[in-house]
């Protein structure tokens, strides 16, 4: 939900390589994280980076010939590569962000920016929507990000109290077991936040290459040797299952599914039913069971962990944290940087890597303002028609729409039509039941390939249509009018013969055309052909 304290997450995740039993100089990770779980407001920014060197990509015929069975594998690893091309140089900025737990509500503003285009947004979300609109597009996007769940049901609002404890112990015990860093340092000083100077303790470490398994090897043995945070964990999730088991709301589903599943209700309960009383049988038993199982799994990790090899540690891997609290030991600041350039924890033809994160926050626990946007005339893009909606609302001389376009390749359209023999297609669509499932094929005459008229069409964005009157089909596509009378090289583009290289000719009941002319007209490319794989690939931008 959007009214949880998501700067809690960042918190945790900083925490990594600072939390131990012990404070460091001024800075007190357990109390930190005590008053985290009291925040109910604040103020704040945000800077997000991404930076990657990634080779570029290689053309069709690029590069030596690639066999049938690696070209699979080769095209997961080039759609890698263009997920880290799109992130790189990448750059959202939070420039105000105002979140109010009491009422759950969020108001943000920022600017997402990749190369020269600075896209500028803002956003507001409460229990249930979100809403965002963006600088080039006429129309807000509105999520609905819980579908009415805000509202609990009276007899699961006990179970949800419950389940809010056993994470937050989870969490506790997690944080709390992190070990430290070896370059760690703390500092008392003031900083510079919105609205003047704090006093705190500022914090900074780093962690490089050898360093990352050993300190995981000492979280792994901290959280097996802490047997009051295993026992005191094992006690909430008894405690949660027990009010589960008692609740209305169980007895309610229980009941509905025995009346819809009737004997296999039945079967099931013969089954678990002595289970689930077994563990209720003595609650220090079934703790202490919880317990001994929590303990085993943590105490087989650390064990598992000698086995590590120091060949196998990151190299050319460093992690930076810094961290600001002020007197009250609340953060107030935070910075964290990966970099790498260690190829084998990236993907195939990724050099190196480096995501940097940069947060402050002020007047915390005071009284925030949340304005929420309207959610009037809005898009839903999860909705059926959402991107259709969204396209249609979108400024093609924005920014938002070269970054959607060029980078995101949002508008991109591609269609692969596979090879068979002419007179295999042609008894495929004359005797099988459904022929507008081999409409993804395509055969050869003449030397030309020819497609389905329908399967392109219809790909890239086309309408197509049958002309009973005089017997011909109509392609309509970008105001563009394209008319083929089956057995004729010529078509009519907007009422000007053209020739299309070959006739348009039956298979079966669909329509064929020369490809490459049905390509030109929908505004398509046909790529090159690698004459080792039997399937033709057409793309539109």
């Amino acid at each position: 939900m959007m009214n949880k304290r998501w700067l809690a997450g960042c918190l945790a995740g900083s925490l990594v390589v600072v939390s131990g039993c012990s404070a460091v100089g001024g800075f007190d990770p357990k109390v930190i994280l005590e008053n985290e779980k009291q925040v109910v407001s604040y103020e704040g920014n945000m800077t997000l980076s991404f930076d990657f060197d990634v080779e570029a990509a290689k053309g069709e015929t690029d590069g030596d010939p690639i066999s049938s069975e690696d070209i699979w594998t080769e095209a997961a690893n080039e759609l890698k590569r263009t997920h880290y091309r799109t992130l790189d140089g990448m750059k959202l900025s939070l420039t105000s962000l105002s979140l109010n737990n009491a009422d759950s509500t969020v108001s943000a503003k920022g600017t997402l920016e990749k190369a020269d285009r600075v896209i500028p947004f803002e956003l507001s979300a409460d229990r249930d929507t979100l809403v965002v609109k963006v600088e080039g597009l006429s129309r807000p996007l509105v999520i609905e990000t819980m579908a009415g769940m805000s509202e609990i049901p009276q007899e699961f609002a006990g179970l949800v109290e419950q389940a809010t404890e056993v994470s937050n112990e989870l969490g506790s015990f997690l944080v709390l077991n992190l070990p430290n860093a070896a370059d760690i340092k703390a500092e008392k000083k003031s900083e510079k936040l919105q609205g003047g100077e704090v006093q705190g303790t500022a914090l900074s470490l780093s962690v490089q290459d050898e360093e990352f398994p050993v300190l995981l090897q000492k979280y792994l043995k901290n959280l097996t040797l802490d047997d009051a945070g295993l026992h005191k964990l094992a006690e909430k999730v008894y405690e949660a299952a027990e009010a589960a088991a008692a609740s209305e709301g169980v007895r309610q589903l229980m009941q509905q599914m025995e009346e819809e599943r009737g004997e296999e209700a039945a079967e099931a309960q013969e089954v678990l039913g002595p289970v689930v009383e077994s563990f209720f049988f003595d609650k220090e038993v079934t703790v202490e069971g919880l317990y001994g199982m929590g303990k085993s799994m943590f105490a087989t990790a650390a064990a598992a962990s000698s086995q590590w090899k120091k060949a196998d540690a990151p190299k050319d891997t460093k992690a930076v944290l810094t961290l600001f609290a002020d007197d009250k030991q609340q953060w107030r600041k935070a910075g964290f940087e990966l970099e790498s350039r260690d190829a084998r924890f990236m993907a195939d033809g990724v050099k190196s890597g480096k995501v940097s994160l940069s947060l402050e926050r002020w007047n915390v626990n005071g009284k925030v303002a949340t304005p929420q946007l309207s959610s009037a005339n809005g898009i839903d893009p999860e909705a059926a028609d959402g991107a259709d909606e969204m396209l249609e609302a979108l400024d093609e001389r924005s920014d938002l729409y070269r970054f959607l376009k060029e980078d995101l390749k949002l508008m991109h359209k591609e269609l692969q039509l596979y090879y068979s023999d002419k007179a295999e297609l042609q008894s495929l669509m004359n005797e099988g039941p459904h022929p507008e499932v081999f409409q993804d094929m395509y055969y050869i005459t003449d030397g030309k390939g020819y497609g389905s008229v329908r399967e392109l069409a219809e790909a890239f964005g086309g309408e197509v249509s049958w002309n009973a009157a005089d017997k011909t089909v109509r392609v309509e596509s970008g105001g563009r009018v394209v008319e083929l009378t089956p057995g004729s090289s010529s078509a009519l583009v907007d009422g000007a013969a053209v020739d299309m290289g070959g006739p348009a000719e039956w298979c079966g009941p669909v329509l064929y055309a020369p490809i490459r002319f049905l390509a030109e007209q929908l505004g398509a490319q046909v790529q090159p052909v690698n004459e080792a794989f039997d399937w033709i690939t057409i793309t539109k931008d």
